[in-house]
């Protein structure tokens, strides 16, 4: 089973969310990969090509993606959910 814990940050862009049934995808889906990371309709992969290197995203719909930050402690991996965003706000960070 996966763990997820939240960034302060990320229930800030859920409330600026103005689709309610984007928010209702988000639970659905945070609720799957939690259970099955690594099925194919999970959508839950590593980003490529960008710094820092531990992040992940998790498609939602054609623009949209969860994102999180894979960090360890002493009982394995664990992901930070911190934002919420259509793809192409990636392109800022690279």
């Amino acid at each position: 089973m996966l763990r997820i814990i939240y960034a302060e940050g990320f229930f800030a862009s859920l409330k600026k969310l103005k689709n309610p049934k984007l928010v209702k995808k988000i639970e659905e889906k945070i609720a799957y990969i939690i259970d099955n990371p690594k099925a194919p309709g999970s959508q839950f992969k590593k980003v490529r090509g960008i710094k820092p290197k531990n992040m992940y995203e998790c498609r939602l719909n054609q623009g949209d993606r969860l994102y999180l930050y894979e960090e360890y402690d002493d009982k394995g991996v664990y992901y930070i959910a911190f934002d919420v965003g259509h793809h192409d706000s990636l392109k800022k960070i690279k």
